[in-house]
């Protein structure tokens, strides 16, 4: 196909980086998530999935309730110093559930 112009380009790679390469996807970076710490009161999961119910437990001795911004797609059941939460959505994302003054940073993979 020949027009006054447009240009038209085509690269194809040749070579192997195995550090660097995952699943034949050049440029990508191999990562793997890992779980931080767990030296927060508030126990449960930091890397969660999609539509999938979690349960966390705040084990300190002050009082408090449950907070989550209310603009993240996430529906929560409270139980006493526990709470179910579940994202709602397909998509990743990050939210920080609190209970009183001590909060944990969520992080939601990707469903696939």
């Amino acid at each position: 196909m020949s027009m006054p112009g447009v240009l038209e380009i085509s690269a194809t790679e040749y070579y192997s980086n195995e550090f660097e390469d995952e699943d034949g996807i050049a440029g990508s970076l191999i990562v793997t998530p890992t779980e931080p710490e767990a030296h927060s009161e508030i126990q449960g999961k930091s890397i969660i999935k999609p539509k999938m119910s979690y349960l966390y437990e705040y084990t300190g001795d002050s009082e408090g309730s449950w907070l989550i911004d209310a603009k993240v797609p996430v529906t929560m059941t409270e139980k006493g110093k526990a709470v179910e939460i579940i994202w709602t959505k397909t998509y990743s994302g990050e939210f920080t559930l609190s209970f009183g003054d001590v909060s944990k940073k969520i992080t939601v993979e990707s469903l696939f």
